[in-house]
């Protein structure tokens, strides 16, 4: 029988019994139904275990050794996942990764300690989230890794996939300048327009609107939209350091003053928009498009990469004081001019303000023989000092 590049239980064939085996797995095929058996491996005797890297919900991460080379087994267990689901992903791994953004699957998996396992290739910088601080990272870096990260999804896209868990844990670094990043973790990609289960396991801060509607269990259609919204969000961390928002749904007060904001409703930016120029704020109106059905595609941030992203004087890294700050330097050399122009009219510009009050004073009784150049610089010293007493305000 012709091996299968996909494994798929809905597919109708033959009656017929076939099996087949590939490597370390063994597949049964009766009619529509697949059932997988992987043969069992012992880890300790054909690899020197040197490290945990990770453990999370669903798999574990081991980095071993073989004849020098190092590697990361993705374990699995068995509880957690079904043969079916674990070949399809290292199907997808494994088939995606000639592509130079998409971490290197190897062609081997087997069954050890009641998991699951399959070989990838070790990243030696771990994933983007140890490097995306508070503050976010420069400008330039974060160009380079959306460069490469789109080109990955942009790959997976044109091959009718979706990825569908595009967050920085799912960024592997090689190169510590970002040079080379590469996209991982295909346990939820799908096939576009295939009706998936919304679960528990969901990073909701990263999920689009029509995701975060979906009540817990509630199937859906998974599109390439949602990897766009998630590219969206990724951006935004890379360059402040935090999340736009918790939830990109209606009561969640930050994502709907973005709302209002972006159907125009308010004029009132985001503050977490302000660092960002024109430009990089229409990408990301584009790719965070609240209606699925009119998101851009993920070739349009290719189309921005030579612009600028962040205002000049301002920084990512604690953005809003730096803003404050320029404000209050603008206002107060604004005040200063002012006070320079004030202090060149002379004595003549200070009795003709007199003459003015004069006029004033006597309709309402009151006294303006005022010094003009001292108010001036009154005026500079209580912008500075309201500058300063709001900085730490929201």
């Amino acid at each position: 029988m012709k091996r299968q590049k996909y494994s798929s239980v809905s597919e109708e064939t033959s009656m017929s019994t076939s099996t087949y085996s590939t490597g370390n797995t063994t597949m049964v095929q009766n009619g529509g139904n697949l059932s997988i058996t992987y043969r069992e491996l012992n880890v300790e005797e054909n690899f020197d275990i040197v490290k945990t890297l990770a453990e999370g919900c669903f798999a574990k991460l081991i980095l071993v050794k073989k004849n020098l080379d190092k590697m990361v087994l993705k374990a699995v267990h068995c509880e957690l996942t079904s043969g079916e689901n674990f070949t399809r992903e290292m199907n997808y791994n494994y088939f995606l990764s000639p592509h130079q953004n998409i971490v290197t699957s190897f062609n081997v998996s087997f069954f050890w300690n009641n998991c699951y396992v399959y070989v990838q290739e070790y990243a030696p910088y771990g994933d983007l989230s140890r490097f995306v601080k508070k503050g976010g990272l420069p400008e330039s870096q974060v160009k380079l890794i959306a460069k490469q990260l789109c080109s990955a999804i942009e790959f997976i896209h044109s091959v009718h996939l979706v990825h569908r868990d595009l967050k920085l844990e799912n960024v592997l670094v090689f190169k510590p300048n970002f040079s080379l990043v590469k996209l991982c973790d295909f346990g939820y990609t799908r096939l576009e327009g295939t009706l998936v289960t919304k679960t528990n396991q969901t990073w909701i801060p990263f999920a689009p609107p029509e995701i975060c509607q979906v009540v817990h269990l509630e199937r859906y259609y998974c599109h390439s939209s949602s990897d766009v919204w998630q590219v969206g969000i990724i951006l935004c961390v890379c360059l402040t350091g935090t999340s736009p928002w918790h939830c990109a749904d209606i009561p969640d007060p930050i994502y709907r003053q973005y709302t209002d904001w972006h159907r125009r409703k308010s004029l009132r930016m985001p503050e977490k928009f302000k660092p960002f120029t024109p430009r990089l704020t229409r990408l990301l109106k584009r790719l965070l498009e609240p209606k699925p059905s009119k998101r851009s595609s993920i070739c349009e941030v290719s189309k921005y990469l030579k612009d600028d992203w962040i205002r000049r004087g301002l920084t990512t890294a604690g953005s809003n004081n730096s803003r404050i700050l320029l404000e209050r330097r603008e206002s107060t050399s604004t005040a200063a001019r002012h006070s320079h122009k004030l202090s060149k009219q002379g004595t003549d510009s200070r009795a003709s303000s007199k003459t003015r009050g004069g006029k004033f004073s006597q309709i309402y009784g009151l006294e303006m023989d005022v010094d003009k150049k001292l108010l001036s610089e009154r005026v500079v010293d209580w912008i500075a000092s309201s500058s300063s007493s709001s900085s730490g305000s929201v």
